[in-house]
């Protein structure tokens, strides 16, 4: 999406795995206190249970090594299907249903950046991320002017 200069209507379209029902997403806090592990967040808490103390909790940068087994826990809640990402010459951006304004989705960006709230382990960012940054740098798409100051 970063490629080219235009600032028309660019959209993507992605396979998602999509859980409908609520209860099947899971229940996050209640696995984090040991009382509920339903849902799809449940079976990953009990797989991959968050360190004892929250200091520890990091983003894994080779979590991607555990795909196949997180595939395999989704599947029973979700269907795959697709979704559009749209970048519109107003700058404004539609994920799905969502709708950002251009510092919103900028910020999205830098917060998969970042790791998230945890951060990234030691700082070391998976390849893909990092792949990610650079063609938002190298980017003469002016929707993507500014997104990373250094």
């Amino acid at each position: 999406m970063a490629s080219g200069k235009e600032t028309e209507l660019k959209k993507i379209n992605s396979r998602i795995y999509f859980i409908a029902d609520t209860n099947d997403i899971g229940d996050l806090m209640g696995a984090i206190h040991g009382v509920n592990f339903t849902g799809f967040i449940g079976k990953l808490y009990v797989l991959f249970p968050f360190p004892v103390d929250p200091k520890a909790f990091k983003q894994n940068p080779k979590g991607f090594n555990t795909r196949k087994i997180v595939k395999s826990q989704i599947e029973p809640f979700a269907i795959i299907r697709d979704m559009s990402i749209e970048l519109h010459g107003d700058g404004t951006v539609h994920i799905g249903h969502f709708l950002f304004n251009k510092n919103m989705f900028h910020e999205l960006i830098q917060y998969v950046w970042q790791g998230g709230y945890p951060r990234w382990k030691d700082e070391i960012r998976p390849q893909y991320v990092v792949k990610m940054k650079e063609g938002i740098q190298k980017s003469c798409n002016p929707f993507f002017k500014g997104v990373f100051l250094s």
